[in-house]
């Protein structure tokens, strides 16, 4: 994982990051989950990887366990692999509810 602030110094709010991380999605998994393994993401969806499914679900998860809206994340690379390039924009460092972890 590593952090990208492509913000003008205007734009720039001291509390929240642009995050881009790399990600492994698991279509048709049992449950919706995010695991986090030396810096790199993996993400268990239950949706198909047909018709762009397994992204949106990859979207809808990663916005429940960082707590932020859909529209603040962006599939940089990847679109078609399970390995990705995901972008994650106004991330709140301080904030840490609603990460839901594989057990």
């Amino acid at each position: 994982m590593y952090y990208a602030d492509m913000r003008s110094s205007n734009e720039r709010q001291e509390n929240d990051k642009i995050l881009k991380i790399r990600v492994r999605v698991v279509p048709r998994a049992k449950k919706e989950c995010v695991s986090e393994e030396g810096g790199n993401f993996k993400v268990y969806v239950r949706a198909p990887a047909i018709d762009n499914k397994a992204n949106k679900a990859l979207i809808e998860v990663l916005a429940r366990y960082f707590n932020i809206k859909k529209r603040n994340i962006r599939i940089v690379r990847g679109e078609k692999s399970r390995e990705k390039i995901v972008e994650i924009g106004k991330v709140p460092l301080h904030k840490k509810g609603g990460r839901k972890t594989c057990e």
